[in-house]
């Protein structure tokens, strides 16, 4: 009920980052069926786990933009070998900062709030990828 109510409110008035931005919101605050005081607690500490990775996605992405500005002059071996490294550089990065506010989201939350928030998260993914679901064997 509150997914819908959140994805109604305001749809025409807001850009499509605000409308998935409020969607996640109230998908996240459903699935975990956040108190207020939990909700109180948890977002700051979401948000800033976000925020961290966004920064750490955009500086990849530049480093990107500025090798693919110079891939005229390094040879094919060159160019692959840092696309390699900055693929690399984007994981770590990710899993390092994923792993430090795991650390923070325990001491907000319980284990298995944390938990189910990891599952909720990979099920939107997959919903955002157009992968909703199990294959289907009915041939």
């Amino acid at each position: 009920m509150l997914i819908l109510w959140c994805w109604g409110v305001g749809w025409g008035q807001e850009s499509r980052a605000e409308r998935l931005k409020s969607l996640r919101i109230a998908l996240i605050t459903e699935a975990l069926e956040l108190t207020p005081e939990e909700s109180q607690a948890f977002w700051p500490v979401y948000n800033a786990r976000d925020a961290a990775l966004q920064r750490h996605r955009e500086e990849i992405h530049q480093h990107y933009l500025r090798l693919r500005g110079a891939r005229s002059g390094l040879s094919a071996q060159a160019y692959a070998d840092s696309v390699s490294a900055l693929y690399f550089r984007l994981w770590e990065g990710e899993a390092s900062i994923r792993k430090t506010y795991h650390e923070r989201l325990l001491k907000v939350l319980p284990a298995e709030k944390v938990a189910k928030l990891y599952l909720t998260e990979f099920r939107m993914l997959r919903r955002v990828l157009g992968e909703g679901g199990p294959p289907r064997h009915d041939r």
